[in-house]
């Protein structure tokens, strides 16, 4: 609230694009240009804003690690897409991403 009475910020909500060392930062410095961190980390935030489920792990080798999918009900496929969504038709299952050749 005192970042916005100072006019620092233009809304109380902007405070969450902030880091507790933005914030420390600012305490201690007067002259940062809040505005211009929030615009910035909103910047990336619309940048990114397409990524529906970001992965909760990902390893030093950059393999995400992800939950054992559920089980199958009767008629259906189960297991890791690779396009987010549910389709309704015949499929081809691979067990290995470079079973079936890319097409040119």
């Amino acid at each position: 609230e005192d970042l916005l009475r100072g006019g620092k910020l233009d809304a109380l909500k902007d405070v969450w694009f902030l880091t507790m060392e933005d914030l420390r930062r600012i305490y201690w410095d007067g002259s940062v240009d809040v505005r211009a961190l929030v615009a910035e980390r909103r910047a990336s935030r619309a940048k990114n804003a397409h990524v529906k489920n970001w992965p909760k792990v990902v390893t030093s080798r950059g393999r995400e690690l992800r939950p054992k999918p559920r089980e199958a009900k009767d008629g259906e496929v189960a297991g890791h897409a690779v396009s987010a969504g549910v389709v309704q038709g015949r499929i081809k299952v691979l067990l290995a991403p470079r079973e079936k050749p890319l097409l040119t």
